[in-house]
């Protein structure tokens, strides 16, 4: 192919005389002229237009072109003209323009290398190429390839960039920027495509520019004409258009994309950017299109336009804007604009009728800046099948025309022509401009205003979309009606701007409006003429003379508000004969008259129910409805009617009527006038200060009658009611007045003259209540059989209907065995006669007999079902009974006297050697328990027994009560810590018996030569009740103060029941039992029944602990004190210094349970809490705020600790929402740790068997190795891991009892379960050692690591002292009790004593020291201050980090730690070996326990020195 410059060898002459004498010279008329054509084809004829259909108020038409293009230059050749190589040539931008592969010194010679046989790809470089015009034709395909818009830059001379003609010629532009300049000032073209098929242009970031030195108007981007310079309507055939991020701006140009003559275009627009003067997109006749535009703006007089042609276009997520700045009469125009044919009179078939929008998520701007209309949509000049949808579109309007603001329009002359808008087809047949937003639907038809919808309906319903304002003040038009449709307002407002806001004109009419708002304006809210009208969901508001007016016909309100603001104004008023209103559910509030009717109309009828109305004027009547003897005359005889139910009414007067007949149901009536006035008005009169009045009456025997009826059936009514009521009859002896009829109410004022015969008015107070008297009353039921602590609700019927009160009054002839309020029957106790409960009112009295019994007991069980005893010694053993409410009496018998007796409280004794069965039997069931009696010694022996409380009232209980205290606090019992000390006791004594029986014997105990000597250690409980609080009668607190003692009797007697001291026994010792931990039942009084009980310890050391139990049906509260005893307050009112609980146990601080709380337990606050905690040990625990105010911010990690927070959401009733927080606290990896990773590995080995892990701590994706380790005779059962959430973590086993896994994200949990290999029955620990017990697992550690071991061969003593010696021989033994070399340095160390090699190791490695002048004091018990220091000491000794310390500011008695101690308090609570006592306490001087100090020894080895 060889390229051609374009050079038009026309004459000017010749090119003018073939236009049309429509477009010869400048200024000529164009108004018929087709809007955007490009006369490029003298021949053509070119069709099409806007429109001429005027806007309202407007005269110019709609869419012609104030000027078109000239035709091309006259001078270009035509385009088969061939251009020597010479005349192309142009200086060589540089050497590095390529196509194909070979370099070309300039883009104008690699263009004259171009031939059809090959496609041709031509790169440039950055910079600018200038060329002149390019032709391509017949198949040859060009592609050119820039650096980008910004960097290679084609610059042409000449009106045409690339003109591609004839078939399948192609070009293709990819970034870079193509300038034409067009010296012709004809009109510069950068692309274009004529006469040929199957053609295609694509431009890829590319932008044209076509700067003009005169500026012209006719400039176009992409000029497409399938006849161009062909005679008559030929067309071509395929033309493909891509262009993405393509940029054209000229706000001169005529058109950004022209296209003409062609079938079968396929155009797509993506990110690109139009900006012209005129047509942004211009499709012209005899065209059919397919267009895609996406992500675009595009801008111009109109942004889319198409002439008779047929397009199927769709435009999504895009903007349109048309801006009118044409001043000329005919210049209103469109942003979319679709003309028909009909100017130049083409054949429809042929016109290209019938185009096809989808316009979807975009942004459509209308704006006009000279005065012109300017629409959104246009379809004009016979344009007819055209389809426009748009969806979730958004429409701009902007600028004002004829003194009118712009608004989003359709304008059309055209016919047939749908326009959807989001899913809703407008009525674009009935309205030539119609507003484009829905005001309103029918269906799926919208309506661009309400008025419109209205004169459409028929029978249908119209849903408005939008607030709408309807009328025309100017006009003086209202919104009126005249058939039978409904308005659903659909929660929008409806406004009135003349005088209603709707009008209902036709007696025919039947109209519904709900669910909105409608504003009246002026005069009127509704305006119902003649016909019926029904607001139903409505709000009615505005300062207007008469929201509702009926003139003839029906107003029905329901479920609405009619509210009128302004003063003297109404509510609903009537002017007409036979109307009638129905108002339901609805309120109406008015200044003046709630309600009113003229009287000079007949037939009028109000009825009402569940309704307010209210008037606030001081001269109006919430109800007036007047009337006349000529109404009622008129009406065949039938007064005006009034009827309410269960309404409220309140104004001067509530109600007034004129032959009027008036029927009240349960209302209240209210007049709010301050003065009762009565005014006589001819016949009928005006009254302030009536609840209900009818004004008819007469003073003159000649005076027609009263015919009205009132009647009133219950209700409140405040004012007078009647005429006499104010009138003097004696003074107006003629006075009549309407018949009042009375069967029910409340009234301020005395009714008596109204009553309905068989009615009585019973004054109370101030009030009058009407009704009959009170006939009889009954009972659903008149006998009751309950189970004790349960309900019954009975039901009374008071008859007749009608009595004037049917208020019940209950009571109980013994209420402290069945209570009745409100008719809920409760069974308090068993009953051995019947209860009477009895139900009155009105003075008639019904009963119901109740018998309350015992619930049949379900279930009984034993605190023990063995005991191994002693002969002589003896042990209680508890019965439960279930439920509580059973008959808790319990009898004991025993299988054998002769072995073991059993007394009615179920103490056991030990006669003999042998075994026997004690059985408890209650309703039915029983129990049992092994008991086996071992025979004591033939020398003397030690004999332990629990014995009865010693109780002493003293002079602080008040007389009345003391039985009662006294009871109590003798049942106080502590049996199995009781029957423990009493054997540790006997242990401790059986070393000195020797000495014990001689000192009895010099004390004056007689022993024969044939009599043994017994000892006996007796404890029993010293209690001295110190306060007890009366309330109304109900002991409601008392105070205790319990001492364990423990007695040493040494007698001759077999038995503790044979002792009788001074003559077969004396006492030889007596001290005060030092119990720690104990499990106390005490029976309570019969005001502690079935209550929740709160319990204060005031312990040693100004320590107080709280406890809270349930007692049960008899008062018994069972609770555990861990901190001996001492003055304990038991109390049905909770104790208010309590911060928080854990469990049943209290303490002062949130402090103070932060530091005792056990892992995975929960905290529950009982007040508001501020206070600001560091924790410092290993411990994971929740709070639970219980609704009291809370920061958990609050809670934070100490030093070298790590803390997460986990907020747990709960779903409460009702929909409510709480929270609580669970915090877990680890220890990080500073001091010694031998782990730095971020989340902690924790393991939970059980028993028999060790579980290591390694690291202790990792990171995510770190490998963990687990080592297992069963014990002796046990094999690895289960092992698992989970993370924090409880899900399992997936395990690889390496073999020889090695695993590993992968860290989460999160902290995780290693459990491993061992089993026995062989199934042999477990021997217990020890037999004072329970597996339940709280210390069971630390003793179970001690015992079977040698670290401590029993008493004797069968118990530990868990509540037993440890003493300095033990423990210095525990570490001692700890370090395989290495040599020691010398003597005991300490003078009450024995050289041969058990202890002394210990004592002195553990004195020269500094970890015990001396009590002070060179003593040791092996056998003073340990306190927990010394065991902390002698653990720091240690801890030290063996290399432990001892640098972690906490305060022990939150402890109450931190004051009290010794300064020798301070430290080591420190670090041992804040490694978790020592921890506070219930209340916040940490009881330094305290004496450590056996099983604590087991417990400390196990934390100790497990935690620290690990």
């Amino acid at each position: 192919m060889k390229k051609r410059l374009l050079a038009i060898v026309m004459t000017m002459a010749m090119a003018l005389s073939l236009l049309p004498v429509t477009a010869l010279a400048d200024g000529a008329d164009i108004g018929s002229q087709p809007a955007g054509q490009v006369q490029e084809d003298p021949d053509l004829g070119n069709t099409g237009g806007g429109g001429d259909d005027p806007l309202p108020g407007d005269g110019p038409n709609e869419g012609d072109d104030p000027s078109l293009p000239e035709d091309e230059d006259p001078s270009l050749p035509p385009p088969n003209n061939t251009i020597p190589m010479a005349d192309l040539a142009v200086a060589a931008v540089d050497d590095s323009v390529t196509m194909n592969g070979t370099p070309y010194d300039s883009l104008s010679e690699a263009l004259n290398a171009v031939s059809s046989s090959e496609n041709a790809v031509i790169s440039l470089p950055s910079g600018e190429h200038t060329i002149d015009s390019v032709t391509f034709e017949n198949g040859e395909h060009v592609t050119i390839l820039g650096n980008g818009e910004s960097e290679t830059t084609i610059s042409v001379n000449g009106q045409v960039a690339f003109h591609l003609v004839n078939d399948d010629a192609s070009l293709t532009l990819e970034d870079l920027t193509v300038v034409v300049n067009d010296n012709s000032k004809n009109g510069a073209r950068v692309v274009r495509m004529v006469n040929g098929d199957d053609m295609s242009f694509s431009a890829e970031n590319v932008t044209f520019e076509t700067p003009s030195e005169a500026a012209s108007t006719n400039n176009i981007a992409l000029y497409i004409n399938g006849a161009w310079n062909e005679s008559g309507l030929t067309q071509s055939s395929g033309v493909n258009v891509s262009l993405t991020n393509f940029t054209y701006e000229d706000d001169s140009a005529h058109s950004g994309l022209y296209f003409q003559n062609y079938s079968d275009i396929d155009l797509s627009v993506q990110q690109s950017s139009l900006t012209v003067d005129k047509y942004a997109i211009n499709i012209q006749a005899n065209t059919a299109a397919s267009i895609d535009i996406s992500g675009c703006e595009i801008q111009g007089w109109t942004a889319y336009y198409a002439y008779s042609c047929n397009t199927n276009t769709t435009i999504t997520d895009s903007t349109l804007i048309g801006i009118n700045h044409f001043s000329g009469p005919s210049d209103n125009f469109g942003t979319i604009v679709l003309d028909g044919g009909e100017l130049q009179d083409i054949p429809e078939g042929d016109s290209g009728f019938g185009n096809t929008l989808y316009i979807t998520d975009s942004d459509i701007q209308a704006k006009t800046t000279a005065g012109n209309y300017q629409v959104i949509v246009s379809c004009n000049y016979g344009a007819s099948a055209n389809k426009i949808v748009f969806s979730d579109c958004t429409f701009q309007a902007e600028g004002t025309a004829n003194g009118n603001d712009l608004i989003p329009l359709y304008g059309s002359s055209g016919q047939g022509n749908q326009l959807i808008v989001d899913g809703l087809s407008m009525n674009t047949d009935s309205e030539n401009y119609l507003e484009l937003i829905p005001a309103a639907k029918i269906g799926d038809q919208g309506f661009g205003t309400l008025e419109a919808a209205v004169e459409a309906a028929d029978g249908d319903t119209i849903v408005m979309l939008t607030d709408v304002a309807v009328g025309n003040a100017q006009e003086q038009k209202d919104l009126s009606i005249d058939k039978s449709i409904t308005i659903d307002l659909n929660g929008h407002e409806l406004k009135g701007l003349y005088q209603t806001a709707i009008t209902v004109n036709n007696p025919t009419a039947n109209v519904t409006v709900k669910d909105g708002i409608l504003v009246g304006t002026n005069i009127r809210g509704v305006h119902v003429i003649s016909g019926s009208l029904t607001l139903d969901g409505i709000k009615l508001i505005g300062s207007v003379l008469r929201p509702v007016q009926l003139d003839t016909g029906s107003i029905t309100i329901l479920n609405s508000t009619i509210q009128s603001t302004g003063q003297g104004q109404y509510g609903v008023m009537s002017f007409g004969n036979k109307n009638t209103i129905t108002i339901n559910n609805s309120t109406i509030s008015a200044d003046c008259w709630a309600v009113y009717h003229n009287g000079s109309y007949h037939g009028f009828a109000l009825s009402a129910e569940n309704s307010t109305f209210e008037s606030k004027a001081s001269d109006c009547q919430g109800i007036y409805v007047s009337g006349s003897t000529a109404t009622t005359t008129a009406n065949n005889g039938i007064n005006q009617q009034i009827k309410l139910t269960n309404c409220t009414v309140s104004g001067q007067s509530g109600i007034e009527g004129k032959y009027t007949d008036i029927e009240l149901n349960n209302c209240e009536i209210t007049a709010t006038a301050e003065k009762v006035e009565f005014e006589q008005n001819n016949n009928g009169s005006t009254a302030n200060g009536f609840a209900v009045v009818s004004t008819d009456n007469s003073m003159s025997p000649d005076s027609p009658k009263p015919t009205a009826k009132i009647t009133i059936n219950g209700g409140t009514y405040t004012g007078l009611i009647g005429l006499s009521q104010l009138i003097d009859k004696a003074e107006n002896p003629n006075f009549a007045e309407a018949t009042y009829i009375v069967t029910g109410g409340t009234f301020s004022s005395d009714p008596t003259n109204y009553l309905a015969p068989g009615y009585e008015a019973f004054q109370n107070g101030d009030v009058y209540v009407v009704g009959k008297p009170v006939e009889n009353i009954t009972l659903n039921k008149s006998e009751l059989s309950m189970y004790l602590n349960t309900e019954e609700t009975l039901t009374a019927t008071v008859t007749p209907d009608e009595a004037y009160d049917h208020t019940v009054a209950w009571t109980s002839n013994a209420p402290e065995y069945v209570s009745v309020e409100n008719g809920v029957v409760k069974a308090l106790k068993v009953t051995a006669e019947p209860v009477t409960i009895t139900a009155e009112a009105g003075g008639k009295t019904a009963v119901c007999q109740v018998t309350v019994t015992n619930a049949p007991v379900g279930a009984l069980t034993l605190d023990h079902t063995k005991l191994s005893m002693v002969e002589g010694g003896a042990a209680k053993l508890t019965a439960e009974v279930e439920p509580e409410n059973a008959d808790q009496t319990v009898t004991w018998t025993t299988s054998d006297e002769e072995v073991a007796i059993v007394s009615d409280n179920g103490t056991v004794t030990a006669v003999k050697a042998g075994a026997a069965t004690i059985t408890a039997k209650a309703g039915g069931l029983t129990a049992e328990c092994q008991v086996t009696v071992t025979a004591k010694e033939e020398d003397a022996t030690v004999i332990p027994s629990v014995e009865k409380p010693q109780v002493d009232t003293g002079d602080k209980v008040p007389e009345d009560v003391k039985d009662v205290v006294t009871e109590a606090a003798e049942s106080v019992a502590a049996d199995k810590a009781l029957s423990d000390a009493a054997a540790q006791q006997s242990q401790q004594v059986e070393s000195k018996k020797d000495e014990l029986v001689e000192q009895a014997k010099q004390d004056g105990l007689n022993v024969s030569e044939d009599q043994d000597v017994n000892l006996y250690t007796q404890v029993y409980m010293e209690i001295q009740v110190e306060a007890a609080k009366v309330e109304n009668g109900d002991i409601t607190s008392i105070t205790m103060d319990i001492t364990p003692v423990v007695k040493v009797i040494a007698s001759t007697a077999d038995s503790s029941a044979e002792i009788q001291i001074g003559t077969n026994a004396v006492e030889v010792r007596s001290e005060k039992l030092e119990l720690t931990q104990a499990s106390i039942t005490v029976q309570l009084p019969d005001t502690f029944e079935s209550k929740l009980v709160y319990v204060k310890h005031e312990a040693s050391g100004n320590n107080i602990y709280y406890y809270k139990a349930a007692a049960n049906g008899n008062g018994v509260l069972t609770f555990a004190t861990r901190d001996g005893f001492s003055p304990f307050t038991f109390s049905v009112t909770p104790f208010e210094d309590v911060a928080a609980w854990i469990g049943s146990e209290g303490y002062a601080s949130l402090e103070a349970a932060v530091s005792t709380v056990e892992n995975n337990g929960t905290i529950v606050l009982a007040k508001d809490n501020s206070e600001k905690i560091e924790v410092r040990r290993n411990i994971t625990f929740t709070i639970d705020p219980a609704d009291k105010s809370f920061e958990p911010k609050n809670i934070t990690a100490g030093s070298r600790y790590d803390m997460s927070l986990k907020v747990n959401e709960i779903q409460g009733e009702g929909g409510t929402v709480t929270h609580t927080y669970t915090y877990d606290f680890d220890r990080d990896s500073s001091g010694g740790s031998s782990s730095s990773g971020s989340y902690a590995v924790s393991v939970d080995a059980g028993k028999h068997g060790s579980v290591k892990v390694s690291p202790s701590r990792a990171d995510k994706g770190d490998t963990v190795t687990i080592t297992v380790k069963p014990d002796d005779g046990y094999e690895l059962d289960e092992l698992t891991v989970t993370d924090k959430d409880g899900d399992s973590i997936k395990l690889k086993d390496k073999g020889d009892g090695r695993f590993t896994f992968t860290m989460p994200a999160s902290k995780v949990t290693v459990e491993a379960v061992f089993t026995a290999l062989e199934q042999e029955e477990e021997q217990p620990l020890f037999s004072d050692v329970a597996e339940d017990d709280w210390y069971y697992d630390a003793v179970a550690y001690v015992a079977e690591n040698g670290i401590m071991s029993g008493t004797d061969g069968s118990r530990f003593s868990p509540n037993g002292t440890l003493t300095r010696a033990m423990l210095s021989q525990i570490l001692y033994a700890m370090e395989d009790k290495p040599a020691v070399s010398g003597a005991a340095t300490f003078s009450d160390v024995a050289a041969g004593a058990w202890y002394a090699d210990a004592v002195n190791w553990t004195e020269a490695q500094g970890i015990v020291a001396g009590m002070g002048e060179n003593s040791f004091a092996p056998d003073a018990p340990v306190t927990r201050e010394q065991l902390s220091l002698i653990l720091y000491g240690y801890a030290r000794y063996k290399g432990y980090d001892t640098s972690a310390s906490v305060s022990l500011s939150g402890y109450a008695d931190r004051d009290s730690v010794a300064v020798w101690a301070a430290d080591s308090m420190g670090w041992a609570v804040s490694e978790g070996l020592i921890s506070g006592r219930p209340g916040g306490y940490l009881d330094p001087a305290g004496t450590a326990i056996r099983a604590e100090v087991a417990q400390i020894l196990m934390n100790f080895c497990e935690d620290l020195a690990r």
